[in-house]
């Protein structure tokens, strides 16, 4: 037996010092990477004597023993005397994370973390990217020119928070996406430490210096905002140690609520809900969901409140779905901003405004609650990859209160080169649904091939079903 740490050295990489497990994963293609090749820090704990025989010196016999220099655990034995567990040490612990009440309210749910980076930090929050495998974070110096001035980030309308001043820089980047924010900056390499699981991992944090565009939270409320955000994308490595070794799976979910605590598990779930209707999806995990319908109408009630019949108006067919924590309501792209708004404005007052820049929404002017006609309206969804099935969602659970107005949190995406153009079901969905994701890994990379995700109603307004 060798112990892993046989294998282990520090090493300084980025001007930090990480340590390197000498594991490594051969190149299948090479004739001689096709067998296990024991390398020269396996003879730091073993010793070997090769006698050659025969009249051409092709017959090997081979002794092992065990180094003077070997870590303890080190031994050669025929198993007498050791006793073979039934219980697996690389099962998945679930961890469950509390979610900050107040974000995920608002539609944008937070996580705190730590790292060295950070100069006047009490506790980091961020942002939660299920599309993204990088973690970003906002420079102490970060800057942006979206009103025509250059200022820092921490102003209109970019309004974050600029904190993070690691003095070891890696690598430039330039134009890479996060969120709707697309930016400029250097790669660091820091120890990201999760408030769950006592987990700190050395990775690379992109450190954002400049924002170049804000198509998600352009003027968002500074309270609203985070340091950055982490990346569980599939490919994120945060996911390594949930990984399911005999299954290649990975599981988790979440579960946004007003009325109680809101939580994100990382290798498993747990919910009240499995005996109710549920609606399963899949997707390339490097591809959105897609859809055959996405429409906005009205479902009509008989008088014990049972829905007996509806007519729904679809929208001109997009690139596909996205499930985004970091966005709050529901995103269009122009196309579909544009046929909402015409729809909304026939149902409801000619005082409705719309407005068509990025960021823009739709208000009603009045409380929100006061605008019970618009209760019985929803966008309802199906997916390309379950057709027996489509959602409800109720168009009020995207409606807050702003000052004399109702703001309904539908919002006009603008196309770029750099974003796709998807509809984005953002936060306000996750409050209506609870959604458990699975990814699914491949041997021999780890690559990840496709993400189920399985969606339940929790409310008596969103409905699944057919």
């Amino acid at each position: 037996m060798v112990p892993l740490a046989s294998f282990a050295a520090d090493q300084t990489t980025k001007g930090q010092d990480v340590c390197y497990i000498y594991v490594e994963m051969l190149d299948e293609s090479l004739a001689d990477s096709k067998q296990i090749v024991l390398g020269q820090m396996f003879f730091q704990s073993f010793v070997m004597f090769n006698t050659v025989s025969g009249a051409s010196f092709l017959s090997t016999s081979v002794q092992i023993g065990v180094n003077v220099n070997a870590l303890n655990g080190t031994y050669i034995t025929d198993g007498s005397g050791i006793t073979q567990m039934t219980t697996s040490p690389f099962a998945i612990n679930m961890a469950t994370v509390r979610l900050d009440d107040a974000s995920s309210l608002r539609g944008l749910p937070t996580v705190e973390a730590t790292m060295s980076g950070f100069i006047n930090f009490k506790a980091p929050f961020f942002f939660l990217d299920f599309n993204s495998s990088s973690t970003q974070v906002w420079t102490a110096d970060c800057m942006q020119s979206l009103n025509g001035t250059a200022v820092s980030c921490a102003e209109m309308p970019t309004d974050v928070i600029v904190d993070y001043n690691n003095v070891t820089k890696g690598e430039p980047f330039s134009n890479a996406t996060f969120g709707g924010y697309l930016t400029d900056g250097f790669i660091y390499v820091d120890a990201v430490c999760t408030n769950f699981g006592n987990i700190c991992k050395d990775m690379e944090v992109y450190g954002c210096d400049t924002i170049k565009d804000d198509i998600w939270l352009y003027d968002i409320k500074p309270e609203y905002t985070s340091y950055g955000s982490i990346g569980y994308a599939p490919s994120s490595n945060l996911w390594n140690e949930y990984v399911d070794p005999d299954t290649l799976t990975a599981t988790y979910s979440l579960d946004l609520n007003s009325d109680r605590e809101s939580t994100f598990t990382l290798g498993g779930y747990e919910t009240n809900l499995t005996d109710y209707p549920s609606l399963v999806i899949s997707r390339g995990c490097d591809d959105a969901f897609g859809y055959d319908e996405f429409g906005f109408g009205k479902v009509y009630y008989d008088t014990d409140g049972n829905a007996n019949s509806s007519y729904f108006a679809n929208f001109t067919t997009g690139a596909g779905i996205t499930f985004q924590t970091n966005f709050e309501g529901i995103g269009l792209p122009p196309t579909q901003f544009a046929d909402f708004s015409a729809m909304l404005k026939n149902v409801t007052s000619s005082s409705t405004a719309c407005d068509s820049q990025v960021g823009g929404t739709c208000t009603i002017p009045g409380a929100c609650a006061d605008l019970t006609s618009l209760e019985d309206y929803y966008f309802q969804i199906m997916f390309s990859s379950n057709t027996s099935d489509y959602i409800r969602v109720p168009l009020m659970s995207f409606a807050i209160n702003q000052g004399a107005n109702c703001q309904l949190k539908v919002q006009y995406v603008p196309t770029s080169k750099y974003f796709a153009s998807n509809i984005i079901l953002g936060g306000y969905f996750y409050t209506e649904f609870f959604v458990a994701t699975q990814n699914v890994y491949s041997l021999p990379y780890g690559d990840c091939e496709v993400q189920h995700s399985q969606l339940w109603n929790k409310t008596t307004a969103s409905y699944i079903g057919d």
